[in-house]
């Protein structure tokens, strides 16, 4: 439990890291007439922001739609469709628009991931300042601001560093079993229905962690087993609340599959502890290719700073007889081992050498997890290690040493896109142009495919033929056209393509709006498809299919 008298301290705490969230992701953008980030994502995320409520409120299946990839359609359960945020903040999308709640909960997910990790570093340190500092190298490290780009369900992780409090208070027997359970229970069911990855790799490093210190803390033993038999008592009802999500997940049909060499091309590799992520202020473009150049790829999300590895030298040299220390220590090696992937990337050559990950490439859920994303974890991990240094004596050169590198994790400003409103997907014209229920081929823009965020826009008037939600899906892969629009492969043949897939889908018209890529609009041309420009946009009306 958190002392009383620290409350104001962890409000004073917030404000700060609410204040830092501001300045770094929106820094004075409108939230109502921008999308803060980058690629198609957060388009995606606007989607699924609004069609959570709206499925509820339209008594549809909200985990099945035709209204995307029609006619075959789209299982929602493997997307990433954060439904428990979409629920919370459905006032905010019902009154404003998706896009306001996207904008609304990126600023928000680091400020509260940092003031989670505040609370946790203060109970293990009763030292506000060294929590202040560990809460920021959390909420604000690379991994946090690399994810806040496009990726609301990765950036949104208060639940972990609560439930690693939940899980102290118990082991040190100052919570009781019940309270423990539900807390728990709350807490990893939340997770889930924000990320069932983050929630399947939180479960696993758990379990890793409960290992390891069986062996490193025997003075904790007993607190240890209590909790295992508390896990246990807690299981059923976790997978009670999981249910509604977890059973379509695993009984149902999987439409979207992360290609297999995914796994290996998104992990981490030795350089990335050294070389400053794209996200950081000093991740200039000069330094990026340098980078590219001389470490070769893939840049992730695991770096630190020197002020941080030296904080972690001085950390171990002076606790390494402390049992803690060392089981801290170890479980961030085991980590880092693992985000290194199934493979070994060294420098710029992708090696031959196999690494631990990869005997879990065919574990459910875990296998699809992407290995770079366990910065999530090493993060939190070195936020606590540092704070806890710095706790022990709170001088002025451990705080001073803390807040530089703070200041080196600073990232840049958050890119920021106008958002491509069109008058042609205002609420009501698309049925009033093309009639009810009309079913469209939407081509992407030049640079992001906003489709998703143009049918959320105009509430779901009108089925796409395609509709960017991740990955395609299983059923409409094998349209060579699919594959040409999806990911901008060249074709020699994308009007026959494209017309080959209108065709199959039955697709009444095709959509091109103002920034759409030249190539795509001569493949169109090539057609000879009765073609009309209506408010900002292109609509080439597909001949009937026999």
């Amino acid at each position: 439990m958190i002392d009383p008298r620290h409350l104001r301290h962890a409000a004073a705490a917030l404000a700060l890291y609410a204040s830092c969230s501001i300045i770094f992701i929106d820094h004075g953008a409108s939230v109502t007439q921008n999308i803060l980030g980058i690629s198609s994502d957060p388009y995606a995320f606007t989607w699924f922001l609004a069609w959570w409520p709206w499925a509820v409120m339209h008594h549809v299946d909200p985990l099945y739609t035709n209204l995307v990839w029609q006619p075959g359609g789209l299982h929602i359960a493997w997307t990433t469709s954060v439904p428990l945020l979409a629920f919370i903040a459905a006032p905010v999308t019902l009154i404003f628009s998706p896009a306001v709640t996207y904008n609304l909960l990126t600023i928000a997910a680091p400020a509260l991931s940092a003031g989670a990790a505040y609370l946790l570093c203060l109970r293990l340190t009763q030292s506000p300042a060294a929590a202040l500092i560990g809460g920021y190298l959390f909420g604000f490290s690379g991994f946090e601001m690399a994810e806040a780009l496009a990726h609301l369900n990765l950036d949104f992780c208060a639940a972990l560093p609560l439930l690693l409090l939940a899980v102290l208070d118990r082991v040190e027997d100052r919570t009781g079993r019940g309270r423990f359970v539900v807390l728990a229970a709350i807490l990893l069911a939340a997770q889930f229905y924000i990320s069932a990855e983050v929630f399947a790799t939180e479960v696993f490093f758990s379990g890793v962690a409960w290992l390891l210190a069986l062996g490193f803390l025997p003075a904790r033993r007993g607190g240890l087993w209590r909790l295992a038999g508390d896990a246990a008592v807690a299981a059923p009802f976790v997978l009670m609340l999981l249910a509604p999500l977890l059973w379509p997940m695993l009984s149902g049909p999987r439409d979207v599959v992360i290609p297999p060499g995914w796994v290996f091309v998104s992990a981490a590799h030795f350089f990335n502890l050294l070389v400053p992520s794209p996200v950081t202020v000093l991740a200039d473009p000069a330094m990026r290719q340098y980078g590219h150049d001389i470490f070769g790829i893939p840049l992730g999300d695991f770096f630190s700073g020197l002020p941080l590895l030296l904080i972690l030298v001085l950390a171990a040299r002076a606790n390494w007889k402390l049992r803690e220390c060392r089981f801290g220590l170890f479980l961030l090696g085991i980590i880092f081992v693992a985000s290194l992937g199934p493979q070994l990337w060294f420098g710029p050559v992708f090696t031959r050498v196999i690494l631990p990950w990869f005997a879990m490439l065919h574990v459910p859920l875990l296998g699809a997890a992407l290995p770079g994303r366990f910065a999530l974890y090493s993060s939190l991990l070195v936020a606590i290690l540092a704070a806890v240094w710095i706790g022990q004596a709170p001088t002025w050169r451990r705080i001073g040493l803390g807040v530089l590198a703070c200041v080196l994790l600073a990232p840049a400003l958050h890119p920021v896109q106008p958002l491509p409103v069109l008058a042609f997907f205002a609420p009501g014209e698309v049925q009033r142009v093309l009639g009810p229920h009309a079913r469209l081929l939407l081509l992407r823009e030049a640079q992001n495919d906003p489709s998703a965020f143009w049918q959320a826009d105009q509430q779901f008037g009108f089925a796409q033929s395609m509709g960017y939600l991740g990955f395609p899906p299983q059923s409409a892969r094998f349209y060579p056209a699919v594959a040409d629009l999806s990911f901008g492969w060249p074709s020699a043949n994308l009007g026959q393509d494209i017309a080959e897939f209108c065709a199959g889908t039955k697709t009444q018209f095709v959509v091109a709006g103002p920034d759409t890529s030249p190539g795509l609009l001569r493949a169109l041309a090539g057609l000879a498809w009765p073609a009309q420009k209506i408010d900002g946009v292109t609509i080439f009306t597909v001949p009937a299919h026999g």
